[in-house]
């Protein structure tokens, strides 16, 4: 039996036997691993990594992949300024962790939002929040002017990574948190020790959101994965589903989504203005309108108000058309000409 691949457990000693603190050498590792590495606008000796979407729809997974979903490095000064979870799995994947008979877990809940990265900036002594695949992006910089007051502790945010869910109206994927009642900002969801890698158990990340006044995932009496799974087939489209973490077993997570919200999900991915246009041109509006009574209304109302605005628009073309026709020269090709290119 092949024997499942693991993100690398000691990340100091592959970086320096391998020369990936020097910028040539890391992109060069990144681009034979499957992994991007960005640099950052502000700070261009810092560096994010994450691997490339080759390795997820080709399966193409290596050690090093699996360990950079996130990773922030300092080229300067050499040292790793972030090291959040490695990549996990849903339950029912090759790669997921099989769940052996008498192997505990906690379950916690999935948050439908984007990964927030905390990291410390020594340069500028600043703090700062990064998503997972940048350091600059919109997210980041919303999660940055957000970041708690509790957690600016130096010795803290510069020897942990303290990872979070980013949950903001605007940046709503699926479920609409703001109608849950959950409020706005960042929540906790795990902690690194980033000497040693090693990650805080569900427990002791909850212990310490408690202590900070920090909001953070919810946790769950479920004892058994047949447990698991029936709660998870009930759950509606707002709720994601869970993250269950195993005992005993550093960096061991799976996840189990729930089946409704897959769904909307799926179809949500295709909502794009782009994507409903092309759609439209091509007639195939009524196969989209046929199938809208299987998800929530919110969806319903995008589509036909985006198909509506798409329609008036065009209308709206052909009178401008019709009129400006009407208005050019009949009976010479030459006149005909100038004036449409006019």
């Amino acid at each position: 039996m092949k024997e499942a691949l693991e993100p690398i457990q000691d990340l100091r000693s592959y970086f320096e036997e391998h020369g990936l603190f020097e910028r040539a050498a890391l992109e060069r590792h990144c681009g034979e691993k499957l992994v991007r590495v960005q640099f950052s606008e502000r700070a261009p000796r810092l560096g994010i990594l994450h691997y490339k979407d080759e390795a997820i729809y080709g399966r193409k997974w290596n050690p090093f992949a699996l360990s950079a979903r996130g990773l922030i490095i300092d080229t300067e000064a050499r040292e790793f300024l972030a090291i959040p979870f490695f990549k996990f799995f849903n339950l029912g994947e090759t790669s997921a962790p099989k769940l052996e008979e008498g192997l505990g877990f906690t379950v916690t809940e999935k948050l439908d939002g984007s990964m927030g990265i905390a990291y410390f900036d020594a340069a500028d002594g600043s703090f700062r929040v990064s998503t997972k695949g940048s350091m600059d992006s919109e997210h980041a910089a919303w999660a940055t002017e957000r970041f708690p007051e509790s957690l600016k502790e130096r010795d803290l945010i510069a020897t942990h990574t303290l990872m979070f869910e980013i949950v903001a109206k605007r940046f709503q994927i699926v479920v609409d948190y703001e109608g849950k009642g959950y409020g706005e900002g960042l929540y906790l969801i795990g902690i690194r020790e980033n000497a040693t890698q090693r990650l805080f158990t569900a427990e002791e990340v909850v212990l310490f959101a408690e202590r900070h006044r920090l909001r953070t995932f919810k946790t769950f009496d479920l004892r058994t994965l047949d447990e698991v799974l029936k709660t998870v087939e009930a759950m509606p489209y707002s709720e994601e589903g869970f993250v269950l973490r195993l005992h005993g077993e550093n960096e061991r997570m799976v996840k189990v989504k729930s089946p409704e919200y897959l769904r909307v999900h799926r179809f949500i991915s295709n909502l794009d203005e782009k994507h409903l246009l092309e759609i439209l041109v091509a007639g195939e509006e009524g196969n989209v309108l046929d199938n809208l009574g299987a998800v929530p209304e919110e969806y319903r109302v995008l589509v036909t108000e985006t198909f509506g605005k798409f329609e008036e628009e065009a209308a709206a073309m052909l009178v401008e058309i019709d009129a400006a026709f009407a208005a050019a020269p009949k009976g010479d090709r030459r006149a005909f000409a100038a004036f449409a290119l006019a």
